[in-house]
This record gives C-alpha cells, structure tokens and sequence, in this order.
C-alpha cells in the first residue's frame, strides 16, 4: 500500500498547479474599452458641448420666443455654472492637490467619463488579482512552464518576475502597460499549465 502511494507521489508532484485558480477574464482584461470606442465617446462629448454651446449663441433667431427664452435662460445658467465651476476647481487645485476635482466628478457623467471609470474599474480588477496571486505564488514557478510555453521567457514577464523577487511588484504596476503585463505573464502561466496536465494525462495537447 505504502509503496504504491509512494509511486504515484511524483506524478501528483508533475501536475502540481500554481496559477490555476485565476479568472481569465479579469487577465484578458474583457469590458476594457477599444481605442476606437474612446474616441467615439469623445467625439459624442465634444459634439453634446457645442450642440449646447451653438443652441445658447443662436437663441435669438429661434421662431418660437418661448423656447428661445428657455434656450437662453438655460445656457445662461450653464455658462454661469461653469464659470463659478471653474473658481471651485483652480481654488480646490491650489489647496487641495491630490484630491479629485469637481471636474473630474462631472466628467464621470460624459460619455468619454463612463468609457474611463469603466476601464479604471477592469484596470483595478486585474491589479487586484496579480496581487492576491503574487501574495501566494513565486513567480518564479513560471519559469518551470517556459517548457510549455516558451514566451514565458520574454523579456518584458521576466521583468514581472524580477520585480516580485525583489518585493517591489505593487510599486512597479504602476501602469496601463506595466498592469497588462503582469496580467499577460499570469494568463501564458495558467494556459502553460493546462498544457502540462493534458501532456502528463494523455500524451498531447489541443492547447496553443
């Protein structure tokens, strides 16, 4: 009995997973918005303000003097918005630097606004899970999978790897970039390690 169990102990070793309880699609970062529909949502933004903008400037030939006195008194009180907005900000910006500005809370009601808090909340979501994955894996272990998959060994997941070693990985993810790379190097962990468990069980894998 004793010496069965012992036999199979380096098989259970080889499929030993690390990266395997990860949601890939916090990895893959999916909801995160496209470079195309950033700029859509700017151009809706910017085409809202001068629609409103021409609305106000051009009140005065509207037919019907009723809803050119509503346009008017609206954009007065818009213009005037802004303006008392805009001494808020530059007071809040000279004594309160790192606090978020009352435009930065309007532009969170902006099509392009929505687009970004949208992929602040993706970025943070996969920021979180590196981390909670660097708390209780070596990245180091990654290099054990290069076998599988050797894009592992590029230089920018190398540079994760190195990061995490020397205890400075959350100051480093600093970035878009740097975020989407650490992600990346967990993602080609995860696949290379389903590889591993197909090749060990039945010889081949459909994985690439």
């Amino acid at each position: 009995m004793f010496s069965s169990l012992a036999a199979t102990q380096p098989y259970r070793a080889k499929l030993l997973m690390h990266f395997q309880n990860l949601d890939v699609s916090v990895l893959l970062m999916y909801g995160r918005s496209t470079a195309r529909q950033r700029v859509f949502a700017w151009a809706i933004s910017v085409f809202l303000l001068v629609s409103l903008l021409v609305l106000f400037w051009y009140a005065p030939v509207i037919p019907d003097e009723d809803i050119a006195n509503t346009v008017q008194a609206f954009g007065s009180f818009v213009l005037e918005g802004f303006g008392g907005a805009a001494v808020i900000v530059m007071v809040q910006r000279l004594l309160f630097p790192m606090k978020r500005t009352l435009t930065d809370q309007v532009r969170r009601f902006t099509p392009i606004g929505f687009i970004e808090e949208r992929d602040r909340s993706v970025l943070d979501n996969a920021y979180i899970q590196v981390m909670e994955t660097a708390s209780r894996v070596d990245f180091r272990k990654a290099l054990e999978l290069a076998a599988y998959d050797p894009e592992i060994l590029s230089f920018g997941n190398l540079r994760v790897i190195v990061q995490q070693r020397r205890g400075r990985l959350a100051r480093w993810m600093v970035t878009e970039e740097r975020i989407s790379q650490a992600c990346f190097l967990l993602y080609l962990c995860h696949r290379a390690e389903q590889k591993k468990r197909q090749i060990t069980e039945t010889g081949q894998t459909d994985i690439f």
